[in-house]
């Protein structure tokens, strides 16, 4: 079973979540890369303005395809209550090429379902097969962090895809 994380981070928070479910699973991982420059108080603006308004935006050429992977998990922060626009991106150019999709969300308090029914409207009507979302409380508090992580494992593993 072959298992890839994509994740884009700007603060640090899904990267850590990226990472950890990487050395769980024994899964390869890629950063996806926004090319936009998002900077200072303009950039701060525009990307939540982006992420409400459900924008696409240019990434970096991935190096890992999706399409050679069993599994893939794509992690995103939220951004004006939405997926981030490079994790949108992401799975919008790779569509086509997913066996099966997992999300995990980070966010300041937004519901992890939103996020997800706006990641699934560029799926052409597939679904995420499962996700898990984690609030900035409880990245902080080490055992909620361990057992969702755990719970997301788990229910990921456990779908019957393999």
């Amino acid at each position: 079973m072959k298992i890839l994380i994509a994740y884009f981070s700007k603060n640090g928070h899904t990267k850590r979540v990226a990472n950890d479910l990487a050395k769980n699973l024994k899964a390869d991982i890629e950063e996806i890369v926004d090319l936009k420059d998002r900077r200072g108080l303009k950039g701060w603006l525009e990307s939540g303005r982006d992420g409400m308004k459900g924008y696409l935006t240019e990434i970096r050429e991935i190096e890992k395809k999706p399409k050679n992977y069993d599994l893939v998990i794509v992690g995103t922060p939220v951004w004006g209550w939405n997926s981030t626009p490079a994790a949108r991106t992401y799975i919008a150019n790779n569509k086509d090429d997913f066996k099966n999709l997992a999300v995990f969300i980070t966010s300041g308090d937004t519901k992890p379902e939103k996020t997800v029914a706006s990641l699934e409207t560029v799926l052409n009507g597939n679904k995420v097969l499962t996700f898990e979302g984690w609030s900035e409380k409880e990245l902080k508090d080490e055992k909620i962090y361990r057992e969702k992580l755990e719970r997301f494992i788990t229910n990921t593993t456990k779908k019957n895809i393999f």
